[in-house]
């Protein structure tokens, strides 16, 4: 469970760049297609971390932040857009507030960049 990563995008291209790129520093990555597919995979597998966009077909990174949070309320969760939306940052604030142990994860997330 230690380095692996639910990687969640509806474009498979953006999950396979991330997925190669966490390969090569040593992670265990497992993609999804959407919310709904990401939260079948959670329930049946343990994650260290979770990188989702927001806007998905079935189920939004919003929800799928929401219905991970009640399960495990400590697991580090990254969410990506491409599409800024105010209201939507302020809600993943509030769902995911900035702590030390997302920072670890943010660390993870900028040596992408």
């Amino acid at each position: 469970m230690e380095n692996r990563i639910l990687i969640v995008d509806d474009e498979k291209m953006i999950c396979s760049i991330l997925a190669q790129r966490l390969s090569k520093e040593g992670y265990d990555c497992v993609m999804a297609d959407n919310g709904r597919e990401a939260l079948t995979s959670f329930y049946k597998n343990d994650f260290s971390l979770i990188i989702s966009d927001i806007r998905m077909p079935q189920m939004n990174g919003l929800d799928l932040l929401k219905n991970v949070k009640a399960v495990r309320p400590h697991m580090m969760f990254i969410i990506m857009t491409a599409y800024p939306d105010v209201n939507m940052v302020v809600e993943a604030i509030r769902l995911e507030p900035p702590t030390s142990s997302s920072n670890r994860s943010n660390l993870i997330w900028w040596s992408l960049a």
